[in-house]
């Protein structure tokens, strides 16, 4: 897409997920439905996400323990 290896490598960006990356200034994801957010654009079309991610992300009431 452009982006080069040495680019990639920079001290400015993390990797949450392989193959991604964001900026070192923006916020750590402090629940599951925000890391999930942050690796949705890595999913091909016909993956999705499910179990609990996906019952959190619907809002069903879940217990406690099995969310962040």
């Amino acid at each position: 897409m452009g982006v080069n290896a040495a680019r990639l490598s920079r001290s400015d960006l993390r990797s949450p997920h392989r193959g991604l990356r964001t900026s070192r200034s923006l916020p750590v994801p402090a629940s599951s439905l925000e890391i999930a957010a942050q690796y949705a654009p890595r999913l091909a079309g016909w993956q999705f996400f499910s179990h609990e991610t996906a019952l959190e992300a619907a809002g069903v009431p879940m217990p406690e323990g099995c969310v962040s």
